[in-house]
């Protein structure tokens, strides 16, 4: 069997549902996900933020400027202007959506996480972004008739004609190959975490979508480029699931601390922002401390009156190990969370595959 559409979308994250409810207006969309639509990859699992230079004295060119210089200037410098210049107009897309960011005095609340010079994260549900974002997102699909939902459908294939790509070969969830079609393929399909022991990442990041891109002709770029969050909830002995717990940057922001097991805060003598130090930094001040046989743990106690308000995600990921956040240290280990690099595409997010 074969559906024709003007438009596939492989993935149902953050980035698939927002391509899909943008075409949505002038084409008939497909969005192919490996589970239920929205809920089977990363993004609903976001703690963090949505960084955008809204705030008084804030500007796009200062965001620009934080991410080049986090990214120790290898960036792709036109693609973070890009970036840095639509955040704004996307904080009022997904309001305008219905999504409900956090709010302080009837204003939208700014946190300042690391390597930003300003409060530019915004929040939902204190720790719960990601979760938040996915129900705008998956309601506004729901309201669209033109957008098909394929679950629980895993692409096999990018079908092409002659060096055009024309849809995927897919499996549905009774086992059986399917044929979707359409002149537009967008790849959606997360990260790579995966490969690696220690995760942020679900089970779907496992770089799936960077394969049939590569057999399907397009290139790829920068692959080495993975981010390890630094503060993610060490795992018991023994548990060989890689997924882990992450512990969100905004609580570095609130005032944690980063200790080993002598009690040391080794990140005042590593960067001259502590803590708060770009990612990849923090990550390899962590895992030195780990190498050199020290246990790391993340000391909230400081702000044990506020933290079940603020950060509901991280006070159940540590009563689920037995460990109270308000008294006690969390042990922490670094773990894959972002992968920059992978499909190549220019500015447009096209590939060389037309």
């Amino acid at each position: 069997m074969s559906e024709q559409y003007d438009l596939i979308v492989v993935g149902s994250g953050a980035a698939g549902l927002s391509v899909a409810l943008s075409a949505a207006s002038s084409m008939r969309v497909a969005v192919v996900s490996r589970g239920v639509l929205g809920l089977d990859g990363a993004t609903c699992w976001a703690q963090g933020g949505i960084a955008a230079a809204i705030g008084s004295g804030d500007s796009p060119g200062q965001h620009a400027a934080d991410t080049i210089h986090a990214g120790q200037r290898l960036n792709n410098k036109p693609a973070v202007r890009w970036l840095a210049e639509s955040a704004p107009d996307v904080i009022r897309w997904l309001i305008s959506l219905g999504m409900q960011f956090d709010v302080v005095n009837g204003r939208l609340a700014l946190g300042r996480e690391a390597a930003h010079s300003f409060p530019r994260i915004l929040h939902a549900g204190g720790d719960a972004t990601g979760a938040e974002l996915i129900r705008a997102l998956r309601e506004g699909i729901t309201r669209l008739p033109q957008i098909e939902r394929y679950e629980f459908t895993d692409v096999c294939e990018i079908l092409k004609a002659g060096d055009k790509a024309v849809g995927v070969l897919a499996r549905n969830r009774r086992g059986d190959l399917i044929r979707i079609l359409a002149p537009n393929v967008v790849l959606a399909t997360g990260g790579i975490g995966q490969l690696y022991c220690h995760t942020s990442n679900p089970s779907e990041a496992d770089a799936s979508g960077i394969a049939l891109a590569q057999l399907a002709g397009a290139e790829t770029a920068d692959l080495e480029f993975v981010q390890f969050h630094p503060t993610a909830l060490a795992p018991v002995e023994g548990d060989g699931n890689p997924q882990l717990p992450l512990i969100t940057e905004a609580i570095r922001g609130a005032g944690a601390m980063l200790l080993n097991d002598h009690g040391m805060r080794f990140m005042v003598a590593a960067h001259p922002q502590a803590e708060l130090a770009p990612r990849d930094v923090v990550a390899r001040a962590v895992w030195d401390q780990i190498s050199r046989g020290h246990r790391v743990y993340l000391d909230a106690r400081p702000l044990a009156s506020s933290l079940r308000a603020r950060f509901p995600n991280l006070v159940q990921a540590c009563h689920q190990r037995d460990i109270d956040p308000r008294v006690q240290l969390i042990p922490v280990v670094p773990a894959a969370h972002y992968h920059m690099g992978g499909v190549k595409v220019d500015l447009h997010s096209m590939t060389r595959v037309p």
